[in-house]
């Protein structure tokens, strides 16, 4: 199936991610555009000077999105397979998550977080002070500004399990 796309007059998408120009070089002549990969690996084309990616006009031109989600998640992890029965709409966490069960996208770990308070040395210090001399979990936390409840996972491995 092939539809007109909304916002570009002149273009076309197809239910599997083909592109055509309807008055290619103002020929008006119908050609099917080249797809250039961006820098994060989705497939692009070039309409009326603007790059636009190809599995977003897909998901626009044929699939409904009734929640307004913002973002086209590829159900098979490739970039590449712009087929519409690949692709769906989602949100940026469904699709963070997606990522992440699919091993597509590593989570950071312990201080390469940017949420992370704690650095990798002061999880190995915060150890030692509670094994090694004894410190209440309480008195640490005071220490390091962070919830005692943080300190006890720390201490019983619940997280920082890398170190």
């Amino acid at each position: 199936m092939i539809k007109e796309i909304d916002m570009f007059n002149g273009y076309e998408v197809s239910d599997t991610g083909r592109v055509f120009s309807l008055n290619y070089n103002h020929t008006g002549k119908r050609k099917e555009l080249k797809m250039h990969k961006s820098g994060s690996g989705y497939l692009q084309v070039n309409l009326n000077g603007k790059w636009v990616s190809v599995h977003r006009l897909v998901a626009t031109a044929f699939i409904p999105n009734p929640e307004n989600k913002k973002t086209v998640n590829h159900k098979n992890c490739n970039r590449h397979d712009n087929n519409v029965g690949n692709l769906e709409w989602a949100t940026h966490s469904e699709n963070i998550i997606h990522g992440i069960k699919y091993g597509k996208i590593k989570p950071k770990k312990g201080q390469e977080s940017c949420l992370s308070k704690l650095k990798d040395d002061d999880i190995n210090h915060i150890r030692k002070l509670y094994s090694e001399l004894g410190i209440s979990h309480s008195l640490i936390s005071k220490m390091y500004n962070v919830n005692q409840s943080t300190i006890t996972r720390i201490i019983n491995k619940k997280t920082w399990k890398h170190l």
